[in-house]
């Protein structure tokens, strides 16, 4: 497939305009040529920022400014106008080899906007990570799925992010500045450190691992924890118990370099992870297979189907997948 078709697809896959055969056409694309998947995260990013609501509030004000200076046609869909014009964007401008133009342009709009009390939301594509670079300097990469925003003044007064999922982040030193990471009901709080972050949704702790300097986690009640290098904490959503321990913190972040590991994990934790990794929902029929506890390392370049092998070693258990529902059972 030649290039500019091929940022064509990448683009209409991360607007969500692909259509299910031309998103599995994509997919098997990126998993075989090494070119392309590098072009992937490279326009995820671009797009990361793009989809960043930058013309949420000036849009009808801007549209016909973006139309002249993006060469972007109207369209009659009925999809978020917002999200089609930050696709149709970066795939012209990159098409064009306007990627100087493009970041100088977001430049100007956020400094233009940068009273503006409504937050940039970047969020990674389901089935792969995107590394952003924020304001201040701090490097970020969000996992598959996972969400972060911020305020425009970002660093005017502090420097406050809200995450949902999992990323690391390498921050910016600024002592004069606490960097904040928000999510659930837990925040932490850093001068320049680094440090990941698990805390999606539908798990049941958030767990913050230390890999260099220091953090300060903050409840809702006002109390604190420090936290030192090689360990974890991890709180827990329903009862509210915030704990630590001793950890190898680099495990944690494993998953910056497409690798999975596990030590004696039930189940139901590899499920999880094994859902925000490929993009899909894994139902569990199996109530030998939900005890089972499995230690274990994976690489990136290792499928669903290999995995999921890797586990039934023994051959107990089969599975189907159906528009993206993995059902396992017994045999």
């Amino acid at each position: 497939m030649k290039e500019d078709e091929l940022k064509i697809r990448i683009s209409n896959y991360l607007s969500g305009n692909s259509t299910p055969e031309e998103t599995r056409e994509l997919l098997a694309i990126l998993s075989q040529d090494r070119q392309a998947d590098r072009l992937y995260r490279e326009l995820s990013a671009t797009w990361a920022v793009a989809s960043a609501p930058a013309f949420s509030r000036k849009e009808d004000e801007n549209l016909e400014e973006l139309h002249q200076n993006m060469a972007v046609r109207r369209t009659s869909t009925t999809r978020s106008m917002h999200r089609w014009i930050a696709a149709a964007a970066v795939a012209a401008l990159l098409l064009a080899g306007g990627n100087v133009y493009w970041w100088s342009r977001i430049h100007t709009l956020n400094a233009q906007y940068a009273n503006v009390e409504t937050p940039y939301i970047i969020k990674a594509p389901a089935d792969s990570h995107t590394e952003i670079t924020l304001p201040d300097g701090t490097r970020v990469t969000l996992n598959a799925g996972s969400e972060i925003s911020y305020l425009r003044n970002f660093g005017a007064e502090d420097r406050t992010v809200t995450l949902s999922g999992e990323a690391l982040f390498d921050v910016a030193k600024n002592r004069e500045k606490t960097f904040s990471v928000h999510v659930d009901e837990l925040d932490v709080k850093v001068a320049g450190t680094k440090f990941n972050i698990s805390g999606y949704e539908d798990d049941p702790d958030v767990t913050v691992s230390l890999l260099r300097g220091r953090v300060d986690l903050q409840l809702n009640d006002g109390s604190t924890m420090p936290l030192h290098p090689n360990e974890q904490a991890l709180y827990n959503k329903k009862t509210g118990r915030l704990r630590k321990y001793d950890f190898d913190a680099l495990r944690s972040s494993a998953w910056t370099d497409g690798a999975m590991h596990f030590e004696d994990a039930p189940f139901s934790t590899i499920a999880h992870q094994l859902e925000h990794r490929f993009g899909v929902r894994i139902n569990v029929t199996s109530a030998r297979l939900r005890q089972q506890r499995f230690s274990g390392s994976f690489n990136k370049s290792q499928s669903l189907g290999d995995i999921l092998h890797e586990i039934n070693i023994e051959k107990q258990y089969q599975w189907q997948n159906t528009n993206g529902v993995v059902t396992i059972s017994d045999r």
